[in-house]
């Protein structure tokens, strides 16, 4: 069973909507954020990342033809906390303490989490009775992604739907909100109790899994530790077949590689084999070659959303902000359900999800809520 609880969106009035939305927080870098919000006061950008301002020290989103729709909702931290609501990913320390001390500053969650589940027909057809209205929000962001909001407002059908249908959910993107949004629920639970307050829930928006679009998450190191480009060549070839190759995306069951101005296709030619690329990278090339023993932790591994292509791969190491980088086949659904469901773990940035959901658009306020009725417009 999955509980899915309706809640009182702090939300900006639609004429302003368009310029308030932003990309996540986690996406962009201190700088593109401040780049992306300069000249517009307004953008979201200025809260989830208010460093931008400091001295330098039902939802539906279009994407060309690809279309997504997925139910906004607050959900239990205590099915998450149980795994009834089912991540794949280890977080960072200390992005974790970054939204924690975020949320507990705010009072407030300010971005949704990116929840999957499967495919059941009742919920999509309600969905698209619902989209069949006119929408509370409608704007194209300046990424070329349309965004479009319709408001629920009888909602006791929907929340008896997850009851019935959705058994679990499944964490696509927003691994470290909702392992926040935990914490400060343990935080305050030891402090207030109030186990039915708002901070028991994390905002988030689920999709049906049919709909989902999954890129490559790519990797990039800044060095080779102590080893020359010789020792290193040396040291993988123990490990794959090394030929020359191209920009494009790897086969499942290989790497691509960009070292010395050349793509290289690397091949594993060990009989030890791998459900998942990125623990093939990890396990034969990062870890025993490159010494990058924990990727959450790791300062000199930097990983590059497959949005950006591998162009960004090339730039990074032409500009030398790397010395090496890995490109990578799409991890894809099934096989994320399926570590998921045995209660494994990705390592970190193992999946890209695009489009990605904006912040701004609803906020979810934990500490400062009482009651349940409609804000004014």
């Amino acid at each position: 069973m999955s509980i899915l609880r309706p809640f009182r969106a702090l939300r900006p009035h639609p004429a302003q909507v368009s310029k308030v939305a932003a990309v996540p927080y986690d996406v962009v870098s201190r700088d593109e954020a401040r780049t992306l919000a300069e000249g517009n006061p307004l953008s979201f950008l200025h809260v989830s990342r208010p460093e931008i301002d400091f001295k330098d020290s039902i939802y539906t989103l279009q994407m060309g033809e690809h279309v997504q729709s997925g139910i906004v909702g607050t959900f239990s931290l205590q099915e998450y906390e149980d795994g009834v609501i089912k991540k794949h990913e280890k977080t960072r320390q200390d992005k974790e303490d970054d939204r924690t001390r975020h949320t507990l500053e705010l009072g407030a969650q300010t971005g949704p989490v990116y929840l999957v589940f499967r495919d059941h027909r009742p919920l999509l057809d309600a969905m698209s009775r619902v989209q069949q209205s006119t929408p509370l929000y409608s704007f194209t962001a300046e990424d070329g992604i349309k965004h479009s909001l319709w408001r629920v407002v009888e909602t006791d059908d929907w929340v008896r739907m997850f009851q019935e249908f959705v058994p679990e959910l499944y964490i696509a993107d927003g691994h470290h909100r909702a392992a926040a949004a935990s914490r400060v629920r343990k935080r305050l639970l030891e402090s207030a109790g109030a186990p039915d307050a708002p901070w028991n829930y994390f905002l988030g928006v689920a999709f049906p899994g049919s709909q989902l679009k999954i890129f490559p998450y790519h990797r990039v190191v800044k060095d080779l530790g102590n080893l020359q480009a010789t020792e290193f060549l040396f040291k993988v070839q123990q490990s794959f077949e090394i030929v020359p190759g191209d920009s494009s995306i790897p086969a499942f069951g290989e790497v691509g590689m960009f070292f010395e101005n050349q793509w290289y296709r690397l091949k594993n030619r060990l009989t030890e084999k791998f459900d998942l690329d990125v623990d093939l990278l990890q396990n034969l090339i990062l870890r025993p070659i490159l010494g990058i023993h924990d990727p959450r932790v790791d300062s000199r591994l930097e990983f590059v959303g497959g949005i950006r292509g591998t162009q960004e791969l090339e730039r990074l190491v032409s500009m030398g902000k790397a010395r090496v980088a890995f490109s990578l086949h799409p991890t894809d659904l099934a096989q994320v359900m399926s570590v998921s469901d045995r209660g494994e773990i990705m390592p970190p940035k193992s999946t890209w999800f695009e489009p990605k959901l904006r912040d701004g658009i609803f906020c979810h306020l934990t500490q400062n809520l009482s009651d349940s009725s409609p804000l004014p417009g």
